[in-house]
Formats: structure tokens, sequence, C-alpha cells
């Protein structure tokens, strides 16, 4: 049989390896998140609450069960085109749950996935420390609904988009308190965690989605200020690496 000998064949990059030559900031970027990762998977947890999953492998979070009720309250930031955690928080505890993103797309997908269900509310907005607009950038991918703040995936169009405070939200929705905080921000995390009142706010529960592209440590430095709230945390998953998740318990009730 004819072919490319052996070192032939290995001297010839493939279409992988071509692709991360004439890209090197996707090289890096994959660099970046490996690090991020191997960091992350170091994170101490402290376990001891029951944890169970609501939603999809891909939408859906883990939280420890007996802490919610028909009486609490949760914010589900970032929607995307996937709500099963918000409807399973519905199903299981009769909470009331709203769901916040600015991109039209998950407006229409959550309404549409969510029709007839009581206790369910969506705002199309962004959340930030402050009320007002915010340039978000849209995704590589004209299919994609996501928006970042962070500019995650370097493109070049933004929209101008409509922010708000959770503690504006609260007020304007007659909310005292709420019980459980998801916040998924597309890379804003690390700038606006440290601005939110969670104990103010009334969060038992704070589930938060940690973007790869940092250094390690400013997850670490993350997780030690929410320590330093009394925010343990409970739960990461230790099979799913591409969604870097951490849950967050307030013990002290």
């Amino acid at each position: 049989m004819g072919g490319t000998t052996g070192p032939e064949r290995a001297t010839a990059p493939g279409p992988a390896r071509l692709v991360k030559l004439l890209r090197p900031s996707k090289l890096l970027d994959s660099l970046r998140v490996r690090r991020f990762r191997r960091g992350f998977a170091k994170l101490p947890v402290e376990p001891g609450e029951e944890i169970i999953y609501l939603g999809t492998g891909y939408g859906g979070w883990a939280i420890p069960d007996g802490i919610l009720g028909a009486d609490s309250v949760c914010y589900c930031v970032g929607a995307g085109g996937d709500i099963s955690f918000e409807l399973g928080l519905i199903d299981r505890y009769g909470c009331a749950v709203v769901s916040f993103d600015p991109a039209a797309e998950s407006e229409a997908h959550a309404n549409a996935a969510a029709a007839g269900r009581s206790g369910y509310r969506f705002l199309r907005v962004g959340i930030w420390d402050s009320d007002g607009t915010m340039p978000m950038y849209v995704a590589s991918d004209p299919d994609h609904m996501a928006l970042s703040g962070a500019n995650l995936q370097r493109t070049a169009d933004t929209i101008e988009v409509p922010i708000r405070s959770l503690p504006s939200v609260m007020a304007e929705l007659g909310h005292e308190r709420v019980d459980l905080l998801k916040l998924s921000v597309e890379g804003l995390e690390y700038e606006l965690v440290p601005k939110i009142d969670l104990r103010a706010m009334g969060v038992r529960i704070f589930s938060l989605e940690f973007s790869q592209l940092v250094r390690p440590l400013l997850a670490a430095e993350l997780v030690n200020s929410l320590g330093d709230q009394g925010y343990a945390p409970v739960f990461r998953n230790p099979r799913e690496q591409r969604r870097t998740t951490l849950t967050f318990l307030r013990r002290d009730s």
C-alpha cells in the first residue's frame, strides 16, 4: 500500500495543529484554560450537605437540598438557552424564580419553555452594580445568543443593553430577600461579585460560574473573599471540567 512514511508524516501538521499555528491566540487561550482548570480543581470544598442536581447537564446546577421552600425567592442571572435549572427549582420547591439575561433570543426561549408555569418571571436585563446601560459584545458565532461585557470571544461588534443592580430589582419586585442567587455573567464575575452584598440580600445559596481565561489566583481570591462573608464552597463537580462552577452555602442562618 502506498503512502507517506512515518518521518514525513510526523513533520506534516494536521488541520487542528495548523489552526493553532495560524492563530496563536487560540493556542494561548487553550493553555490558559488548561492552567485555570488545574488550579480550579485544587480549590477546597467543604462537603457535608445533601446535594441535588437540577436541570440538564448543560444548564443544570447542584445545590444543597433542604434549604429552599415554597416561600423562597431565587434569582438566576444568565439564563442563556437553557432554563432547566429554574424550572427544576419550581417543580421541586414551588418557589418563585426570576431569570435575567439581556439577549432577546434568551427571552424568547425562556418564555416558551416556561409557558404556563406559575412562579416564573424573566427580565431582559444584564446585572451590574448600578442601573443604566452597558455595551456587550456579541458572540463570534451568529447563532450563539451569549452576550459578554468582558468580551470573552474577542469580537468587535457590541450592542447596548439595559443593566440593573440586584437591590434595585428586589425593590421593584417587592422581595425582601433572595434565598438563592445563581450567577453566570460571561467573565464579569471577578468584578461584579465583590460589589454584591450577599448577606444584606439574605442569600443562603450562591452558585457561581467562573470564566476560565484568567489566572487561577483570581478564582482563589474570589473564593476566599466569599469565605470572609460566611459563604463556604460545598460543591464542585469533579467530572465536568468544561463548566467551572462552585456552589456556596451560608451556614449561619
